[in-house]
Formats: structure tokens, sequence, C-alpha cells
């Protein structure tokens, strides 16, 4: 069992010493011709194309955008005047605790409000996709909960 152990833990070393040294190295070009990078498109378009959406669903689809951007808009404003006064109050030589708390309060409530837009505008459009675009959603969902793993291995494996 220790034997065992001591390989493992040998062979675990090796591949470590060696990720670090090749972490270092710049990747060596791949043979053949490069791929261009492709230039990037608008987010909306992004999605249309990923979701494969129609006509009706991108217009209503900018409808709830629209929507929601002026919804978050004055909360944006209100929660920035609240955090300017929040710096400025730490920034003074005595903050004067009763008003920090307000400020915490109303931030917190602004908070809560703009996650509350988020939410409905993300339940909104899901009931604008169909059953072929929500499982691509989910795939998407996945992907998103996996981009920390990815991201810490790819010195390793990438």
């Amino acid at each position: 069992m220790m034997h065992k152990l001591i390989v493992v833990f040998s062979v675990l070393s090796f591949l470590l010493s060696f990720s670090i040294a090749s972490a270092q190295m710049p990747p060596a070009p791949l043979p053949g011709p490069q791929p261009q990078p492709r230039p990037m498109q608008p987010p909306e378009k992004v999605l249309e194309n990923f979701f494969q959406l129609n006509e009706d669903q991108m217009a209503a689809f900018k409808i709830l955008l629209e929507t929601r951007q002026q919804t978050m808009r004055p909360l944006a404003e209100r929660f920035a005047e609240l955090e300017k006064r929040w710096r400025e109050l730490f920034a003074s030589a005595n903050p004067d605790p009763v008003i920090a708390g307000r400020l915490a309060v109303q931030m917190h409530s602004i908070r809560q409000q703009m996650n509350r837009v988020q939410r409905q505008f993300i339940q909104d459009f899901e009931h604008l996709l169909m059953r072929d675009q929500i499982e691509r959603l989910q795939l998407l969902r996945r992907a998103v909960r996996l981009e920390p793993i990815i991201n810490a291995l790819r010195p390793l494996l990438f």
C-alpha cells in the first residue's frame, strides 16, 4: 500500500513539475495554417445564433431587454449615488454609524430589487424558448459552472 502511494505521489510530482515548466514556456505553434481570430459579434447576435432564435423570438427578446434596461437604469443610478455617499462617509474622520446603517440598508434593498428584475428577465426569456433552445440554455449553464475548473486546469491540460 505504501509503495503504491509513493508511486502515485512520484507520478503526480513529475506531472506537476512538467506542467509548471511547460506553463513557463510559450506554447509551440500548431503545424499548418493558424486559424484567424473571429471578430466579436454583438451579444444579441451571438444570442440569436447560439439559440437559433426566430424573428418573433428576437423581437420579444429585444422588448424584454429594453424593459429590463429601463427598470434597471434608475436603480443603478440610485445605487451609485448611495455608494458615493457611503465612500464619502467612510472617508471622513468620524463616520456616523446611524447614517452608515441606513445607507447599507438602502443599498441592500436596491440590490435585491435589481436581482428580482434580473431573475424576472431570465424567467421571461426562458418562456420564449422552445424545448431544443432550453436544452442549449441548460448546456450553457453547465459550461458556466465548469469555467472555474477549466481555467484552473488550462495551464496543465490545454
